[in-house]
């Protein structure tokens, strides 16, 4: 594994009434060949102490939050990161607030000639989508870094952010990717800790908060992205991510029945995709019947997980129009890659 950043983004709200309200995202930047094993050496003490049961190989502050106290959550989060120091090259933060006096308000959607005129507020509230994009664009394109891109995937308008960083070759987009790319997970759960203990966007608060949450790792000076003409949508077509995908995707094909698709979100059948697509360096779906998704399948990598009769017949009908998937049920899956045997 090449040296490569996993990239996170949120959006800061402050005060009463979310009176400030800032983007924020960070790039973790990573040379460590096999992470995934040290991600797993650096969870699983802290889970032990704390008598968490582990179901996916990738933690998560939001699913901890459901199923304990949030001052524990965050707890166990602190103790792994501290864990992970040592596997962290460099932290690069990045924020964007503005001045709303000056700039009350900006365009969007210019290529379009039904542009839109909007406050400068409401367009950090539209960018935090894509944020993530941009802190990426800027680590890679602006800073000059020389990493690999590893970026959750996300669903926002065609920017110049985008396509100045889609012409570089080591760009990789992964569907759900805080719950299957080591390096995501890590920007991911920094990033949360840092909504917790930052109060303020700004240069100072950033470093102190970064240098407090991660000692002897080096951190980036922090940078505010202000460049709206970087950001702002171009048009109202939604950025297309497929070609950049992480591969193999593992599809979970559904049997039609009513509410399966969030049953299955939160099953041990997703935990156990979601742990193979670790180990495998893909990312996970659904899948939903249709060219939409048919057009993610790559060219003979992607697995297909059934349940019945149903998604059987879903995986004939792919194979009949030329598609080369992987065929499994999901008793092949569960045994493999679940962590509860």
């Amino acid at each position: 594994m090449v040296t490569a950043i996993g990239v996170d983004s949120d959006l800061l709200k402050r005060g009463p009434l979310d009176q400030f309200i800032g983007d924020m995202g960070l790039a973790v930047l990573s040379s460590t060949v096999d992470l995934l094993s040290k991600y797993d050496e650096a969870l699983d003490p802290v889970l032990r102490k704390y008598r968490i049961r582990r179901d996916e190989r990738m933690v998560n502050l939001y699913s901890l939050k459901r199923n304990y106290s949030k001052a524990v959550a965050r707890q166990v989060v602190r103790d792994f990161l501290r864990n992970m120091m040592t596997e962290i090259s460099e932290v690069t933060f990045c924020y964007s607030v503005f001045p709303t006096r000056k700039i009350p308000f900006t365009w969007i959607y210019t290529q379009d000639p039904k542009r839109n005129k909007i406050s400068i507020v409401d367009f950090v509230k539209m960018i935090q989508a894509g944020y993530a994009l941009f802190v990426a664009h800027y680590h890679k394109v602006v800073y000059g870094g020389e990493a690999a891109v590893m970026l959750d995937n996300f669903d926002f308008p065609i920017t110049r952010a985008w396509q100045e960083l889609n012409l570089r070759e080591d760009l990789g987009v992964y569907m759900k990717g805080d719950l299957c790319n080591p390096r995501i997970s890590l920007a991911d759960l920094l990033l949360d800790l840092v909504e917790c203990d930052i109060w303020r966007l700004d240069f100072a608060n950033a470093t102190s908060t970064l240098r407090n949450l991660c000692p002897g790792v080096r951190i980036a000076p922090p940078k505010c992205l202000i460049d709206i003409d970087i950001m702002r949508p171009l048009a109202r077509t939604q950025t297309d991510t497929s070609s950049r995908l992480a591969h193999p995707i593992i599809f979970l094909v559904k049997e039609g029945l009513p509410g399966e698709g969030e049953m299955i979100e939160s099953s041990p059948l997703m935990y156990a995709a979601r742990n193979m697509a670790c180990e495998l360096g893909g990312c996970t779906k659904i899948f939903e019947p249709g060219p939409s998704d048919q057009r993610l399948i790559g060219k003979g990598t992607d697995y297909f997980v059934y349940k019945g009769p149903v998604g059987k017949g879903v995986i004939k009908g792919l194979r009949t129009s030329g598609h080369d998937v992987t065929e499994w049920n999901q008793h092949e899956l569960l045994s493999k890659y679940s962590l509860r045997k």
